[in-house]
């Protein structure tokens, strides 16, 4: 089984001030217990330094970037047919809070046939994008 990460559970993960830190660490820890794999995009890594650059700092952001790949959580590949899938659900959201970089991870979930998001968004929930997060699955 897969899960794709989304940039907010990886500020949970790395951010100790942050709300969902200890969920986030629960969560990675039961991900590993099931052996269940963990996929991150190009689109979230860059979302994810960007926001804990600024949130912690420049140094962090880019260490953390390493311990992500340590974690084991392997990096999809964007291609064209992915973006363009992403374009479309983008154009379907109706709130600025679902973004084109939620919309890349919509779209590899929906290409990889992905139904758990690991998230503590709940915009992937919603009836049109028709995702549940991982947590749900964990309880």
């Amino acid at each position: 089984m897969n899960t794709i990460v989304d940039s907010d559970a990886l500020v949970g993960l790395f951010d100790i001030k942050d709300l969902h830190n200890k969920e986030a660490q629960r969560i990675l820890e039961e991900l590993k217990r099931q052996q269940i794999n963990t996929l991150v995009l190009p689109t979230t890594l860059t979302e994810f330094t960007a926001l804990f650059a600024y949130k912690v700092n420049m140094r962090e952001a880019q260490d953390t970037t390493d311990k992500i790949i340590d974690f084991g959580m392997s990096i999809i590949e964007i291609r064209e047919e992915l973006t363009m899938e992403a374009l479309a659900i983008y154009k379907k959201q109706g709130s600025a809070k679902e973004t084109l970089f939620d919309c890349f991870v919509m779209a590899a979930a929906k290409m990889l046939e992905i139904r758990y998001i690991f998230s503590f968004d709940k915009g992937y929930k919603k009836q049109k994008n028709g995702f549940s997060l991982i947590s749900d699955l964990l309880l």
